[in-house]
This record gives structure tokens, C-alpha cells and sequence, in this order.
């Protein structure tokens, strides 16, 4: 029995001890051992979405490779700016008048008679940099129709009045035109922006800072110490996709289109390597090109379109090279569901339809790209039946 009784009493003994240290405490109690201020600082924590963005990231959380090591960056070296181009103020050698909505349209002088790259600056340069310290802009690509002609210089000139129209409701921070100088002059002036026109028919009109030009490219500063290099490529004659669509009547030898292509493509890239000759190798570059040639990555054996085959189509194959990415390619799944052909054109009851406009980025991060319809871009002069696509896109300066 003394044996029970000693083995009970223990067991009253440990409730008791377990008891006591669960008792609460009363908030005087509390008061006394938790201490008034707070351990852990009351400051709102940073945030990363764009839209909540107030400040800066601390030097110590920018980090440019992995957290799994510590690496130095290398520096990178800017080129020296081009001397600029004297711009161009409204002085009286244009005449102007008004679009129907009453927007104002200038004409400039004939573009014989201009210096190129041509500075445009209707505007007096009202250059505006980026407002989100996150570098991220957007840029259109219009390949306009060529004007052949009187009567397709009046139709063309009507054409324009309805493309600025329509530009003018897309917001955007860049905007490439490619085509022949009177084409791309006459929407320069219905725009009525500052921007450049390049001898190669080509143009860019923005409002971010021009700190540089050459004769194919811009050098542009979207935030203050971030620069962008702008190029353009205007190579659409002779046409490598013409020049297929021509050899598709001749059957007596297969593949005769190929070796015409080729026969193109000497010439062609030595026009597109003075176009990247003066681009530095560290430099975050935007390439608008208007190749009219398709892309070898559209033309693989698992294409669904009857007419194309496995072809390696040479300017492509070349800016890969060059460490170019093709922007829509890289924002898009495959050639087969995602085409992006922006020219289609019906000859002989079949229908042609291509990629041969392109962004290509080398340096910054394609974020998207689409095609937008204006509805108007079909030209009226030796290929009717022809239809043109905008190209957008968006990208990031890391």
C-alpha cells in the first residue's frame, strides 16, 4: 500500500509543476516581459510590381547573376556619341495644312534635296525619357507599300492620311517606317513628330532623347545611364520572296528558285553589314528590318503550309550569326500555330503569305510582339491583291 501511495504522490506532484507553467499571465504581467518596442521595424517592405514601385532596390539586393555566386560584372564600354545631324526646324520651306481631323500635316521639301539621316523636328524637340525607372519600351514596325508612279504617288498620299490617323491612336515610344523615301517622308509629315529620315527609305520617329546617328542607326537614352541603339534595315529590292514566287511557273528544273535566291544574297549582306558595322558588340541594339525574305526558322520540314520546304533562308541564317534573336519567334510558341506573317499576297489563284518584317533584339529582352491591322495597307500599284500587318513588340533594357 506505502508502495501505491508513493507512486500517487509523484504523479500529483508532476500535474502540479504542469499546471503552474501553463498559467496566462494578466497584461500588466505582460507589460513586463514583453518589451514596448518592437523587434521587428514597422517599414513597409519592397515591392517589386511595377505598378507599387516607389523607390529604388538597395545597392546591396541588385544582384546581376545568380545567388549561388559572387561574380564581379564586367564593365561595359559605350561608344562615343555620332555627331549629330543639324535638325530640321519649321523654317518656311514646307508647306502645311490640316488632316480631316484636324490634326496638322507638314510636306516636307522634295527628298532629293535633303541631307540624310534627315532630323525632323517639327516638335522642337520635345524629347521625353521613359518614366518608369524599369526600361521597358515599345516600338511599331509599318512597312509601307512603294509608290510607283504619279497616279500611285496620289493614291499613296490618300493611303497615308488614313495610316496617321490610325498610328496616331496606337501609344507608343518608337515607331520604324520602311518603304521608299516618299512614302516614308509624307507619313513623317502627316505624323507631324520629330523623328529622322535615312537615306535607305527608312525612318524613326520618337520622342526619347537622340544623343547619336549614323547613316542607319539612332543612339537613343530611354532613362538617364541606359542607352538603346536603334538600326534599320530597308532591304526589299531586289525581293528574295518575289523572285521565289516568279520561279514557281518554271518546272522544268526543280528548285530553280533556289539558286536565284542565292544568287540575291551576296549583295544583300553586304548592305545589312554596313547597317551593323557601326554597332558595338556590348550594346543593347533593336534591329527593324524589312527583309522581304521569309525566316529559315518558318521554313522546316514540319511546315503545314503546301508551297514551302526546308529551306535555309540566307539573311536569317546570317543575323543569328550575329548573335541576333528574332523577337517574334522567341515570344511566340511554333511557325505552325503562331505564324506573324506580315505580307500576303495572291498571284495565280495561290496565296503567299510570309514573316518578312522583323524586330531583332541583341542586348535587351523581347517581353512581346503582335500584329496589328490597320486595314489600310494594301497597295494600289503593281501587286493589288497585296496586304501588309504592323508589327509591335515590347522589350526590356536589363
Amino acid at each position: 500500500m506505502t508502495r501505491h501511495s508513493g507512486l500517487l504522490a509523484v504523479l500529483v506532484i508532476l500535474v502540479l509543476v504542469l499546471g503552474v507553467s501553463c498559467l496566462s499571465y494578466s497584461y500588466l504581467e505582460a507589460r513586463t516581459i514583453i518589451p514596448a518596442v518592437l523587434s521587428i521595424p514597422e517599414e513597409t517592405p519592397l515591392q517589386t510590381h511595377k505598378a507599387g514601385w516607389t523607390g529604388t532596390v538597395p545597392p546591396h539586393l541588385v544582384q546581376s547573376q545568380s545567388d549561388c555566386a559572387v561574380a564581379v560584372p564586367e564593365p561595359v564600354t559605350v561608344p562615343e556619341p555620332v555627331a549629330l545631324a543639324d535638325p530640321f526646324p519649321l523654317d518656311g520651306k514646307e508647306s502645311s495644312s490640316r488632316l480631316e481631323d484636324g490634326s496638322p500635316s507638314i510636306v516636307l521639301p522634295p527628298v532629293a534635296s535633303l541631307s540624310y539621316p534627315y532630323w525632323f523636328l517639327p516638335q522642337e524637340g520635345n524629347m521625353q525619357p521613359l518614366k518608369d525607372p524599369v526600361p521597358q519600351f515599345s516600338v511599331l514596325l509599318i512597312p509601307l507599300p512603294t509608290a510607283n508612279g504619279p497616279d500611285d504617288r496620289q493614291d499613296s498620299g490618300r493611303l497615308m492620311d488614313t495610316v496617321a490617323a490610325c498610328v496616331d491612336s496606337i501609344p507608343t515610344d518608337l515607331i520604324i517606317l520602311t518603304g521608299d523615301c516618299e512614302s516614308t517622308a509624307a507619313l513623317l509629315g502627316k505624323l507631324g513628330k520629330d523623328g529622322v529620315l535615312f537615306a535607305n527609305g527608312s525612318a524613326v520617329i520618337t520622342a526619347l532623347p537622340i544623343i547619336g546617328m549614323d547613316g542607319h542607326s539612332l543612339l537613343l537614352e530611354p532613362v538617364p545611364g541606359k542607352t538603346l541603339r536603334l538600326a534599320v534595315a530597308n532591304l526589299q529590292d531586289p525581293s528574295p520572296m518575289q523572285t521565289f514566287i516568279d520561279h514557281q511557273s518554271d518546272q522544268s528544273v526543280a528548285d530553280t528558285w533556289k539558286t536565284a535566291v542565292q544568287s540575291l544574297h551576296p549583295e544583300r549582306e553586304a548592305h545589312m553589314a554596313e547597317v551593323l558595322s557601326t554597332l558595338g558588340d556590348t550594346e543593347a541594339i533593336l534591329l527593324g528590318a524589312s527583309l522581304a525574305e521569309p525566316s529559315a526558322l518558318d521554313w522546316t520540314v514540319f511546315t503545314p503550309i503546301t508551297y514551302r520546304s526546308a529551306y535555309d533562308w540566307p539573311m536569317s541564317l546570317y543575323l543569328e550569326e550575329k548573335g541576333f534573336t528574332d523577337s517574334f519567334r522567341a515570344t511566340h510558341y511554333s511557325e505552325e500555330t503562331d505564324v506573324g506573317n506580315t505580307w500576303t499576297q495572291e498571284t495565280k489563284g495561290t496565296v503567299f503569305s510570309e514573316r518578312t518584317d522583323y524586330l531583332y533584339s541583341r542586348e535587351i529582352i523581347p517581353m512581346e510582339t503582335k500584329l496589328i491591322d490597320l486595314g489600310t495597307l494594301s497597295t494600289a500599284s503593281e501587286h493589288p491583291d497585296t496586304s501588309i500587318m504592323v508589327l509591335s513588340g515590347s522589350f526590356m533594357i536589363p
